[in-house]
Order: C-alpha cells, then sequence, then structure tokens
C-alpha cells in the first residue's frame, strides 16, 4: 500500500459543473471519492472527463514514475441515476 496518494483532477470548474449539471452534484463525487479511493496500491491517480454530455470519468492508476498500471471507466446510468465503474 502506497504510503500517501496522489490525486490529480484534470477538469476546470466549468468542466464539472457540465458534468455535474448532467449526473447530480452528489453523484459526481460520490464518483470522484470512489475512483480516488480505489485500491491504494497505485501512488498516482489522475481523473478525466471521458465524455461531457454523458458525465462519464475516466480514472489513470499510475506507480511512482508516472507509468500507467490500470484504468477504470466510471459510466453515469440515468435509468438507475448512478455510476457503474468497468476496468
Amino acid at each position: 500500500m502506497a504510503e500517501q496518494r496522489e490525486v490529480t483532477i484534470h477538469m476546470d470548474a466549468v468542466e464539472q459543473a457540465t458534468v455535474k449539471e448532467a449526473v447530480g452534484a452528489a453523484n459526481f463525487y460520490e464518483a470522484l471519492g470512489y475512483l480516488s479511493a480505489w485500491n491504494v496500491t497505485y501512488p498516482k491517480v489522475h481523473i478525466h472527463r471521458n465524455y461531457a454530455e454523458s458525465g462519464a470519468l475516466l480514472a489513470v492508476y499510475c506507480d511512482e514514475s508516472g507509468e500507467r498500471k490500470y484504468v477504470i471507466g466510471a459510466e453515469y446510468d440515468a435509468e438507475r441515476a448512478a455510476y457503474g465503474f468497468h476496468s
């Protein structure tokens, strides 16, 4: 387990507002929390907006050198009003 995790969110305020409008603020923050805390063996995670209109997110987990090790997508399901997470 990494002693610390560096979480970088690659969305500006306008992009975040667009996603929150599409999925709801609570769902957005819940997804960010899940992606930020998933598998803490990787010391770095970069979270990106995947598709603006759908609210999809993408998390890239990296080792200390920045090499990509794992990727998870968070896809918003409007019918369930919740995110699903897929690797």
